[in-house]
């Protein structure tokens, strides 16, 4: 009987790169319950364009398109927040760009901005702790936390 050995449980397989932007939707969800509706929407549709796009149906967005996208998310966050500095204004605009980021990776072999994205999915675990300190959401962190660990580890083996 053949059992797959664990160098080939963890090679890298598109099915990862399609997860991606699923993991990270789940990785922000704590936030974006927080957030206004409209900014939840608009990070939700980028995560899905870039979805379709690891699917290959869609490219990406040209440069045109992408700044309008960051013109667009600078205005939803100042109709929300006006110019006022606070911490939910910060965590707002961190996912919002960091959702935009997922527009510059081009494809699989992209690893400097697959490899920051994942990275800044570490930080995006420990600002969940700014609103709720609550033993569920420590143990949600844990398994993001060990999610983003083996993408890292699925990605760095490339």
């Amino acid at each position: 009987m053949n059992r797959p050995s664990l160098n080939s449980l963890l090679k890298y397989s598109p099915g990862i790169f399609t997860l991606f932007p699923v993991i990270f939707f789940f990785t922000m969800l704590p936030l974006l319950i927080h957030i206004n509706p409209l900014i939840s929407f608009f990070i939700s549709a980028v995560l899905i364009w870039f979805t379709l796009h690891t699917l290959g149906l869609i490219r990406l967005p040209g440069r045109l398109i992408r700044f309008s996208l960051v013109i667009i998310s600078l205005f939803f966050l100042i109709i929300q927040y006006g110019f006022l500095f606070s911490q939910k204004a910060s965590l707002t605009l961190f996912c919002l760009m960091l959702t935009l980021k997922f527009m510059e990776v081009k494809n699989e072999l992209d690893r400097r901005n697959i490899f920051m994205i994942i990275f800044l999915g570490y930080f995006i675990i420990i600002t969940h702790f700014l609103n709720n300190q609550d033993f569920f959401l420590s143990l949600y962190a844990l398994i993001n936390a060990l999610i983003l660990t083996l993408l890292l580890i699925a990605f760095n083996r490339k």
